[in-house]
């Protein structure tokens, strides 16, 4: 099974037979394509263990019993200020610089994803969201939606009606 955020479909095709930090390359190479500026997020779920590949500010949380316990770090200015204790987490989603990415897919000829593995015990849910998304829906709401959802549906419904809420519409 292949879960792919921001990717054309073609691409889920390309990943499955691709192994870890080539994913995004070999996509972009099979595609003979150039990708400007493109954020990306790939799960590729095999077995007992499943492959996170993410760039820029999407991301990929992993949930077990509707509690975060894995997320990805972006790849933006913010994410920084926030590592190197300028800002807490918390302030990342207004910080003047959140759309100040330092790694996306497209913007040079190679690109290097942050992959990470993770064992399938240690999960049973995986979001993959785009900045549109987290930046409105905080960890806790997701926490608590998945906690009181009894499908996936209900819980996507329930997170972007939070979103809806507080995006500005585009």
């Amino acid at each position: 099974r292949v879960v792919v955020s921001e990717l054309p479909p073609s691409a889920v095709i390309m990943a499955v037979g691709c192994e870890k930090a080539e994913i995004l390359s070999t996509i972009c190479e099979q595609e003979k394509t150039v990708i400007t500026g493109v954020l990306s997020a790939v799960a590729y779920i095999k077995e007992d263990k499943t492959v996170l590949a993410h760039v820029g500010d999407t991301r990929i949380y992993a949930f077990l019993n509707g509690e975060i316990v894995f997320r990805t770090l972006d790849h933006s200015a913010s994410q920084l200020a926030v590592t190197v204790g300028e800002i807490t987490a918390d302030e990342i989603r207004q910080h003047a610089d959140r759309n100040v990415l330092t790694r996306v897919l497209g913007a040079t000829e190679t690109v290097k994803p942050d992959i990470t593995v993770l064992k399938n015990s240690d999960f049973d849910a995986l979001l993959l969201c785009s900045d549109g998304f987290w930046e409105y829906v905080l960890e806790s709401e997701m926490e608590n939606a998945a906690q009181s959802s009894a499908t996936a549906k209900e819980w996507l419904g329930k997170m972007n009606a939070i979103r809806l809420s507080r995006a500005p519409e585009n």
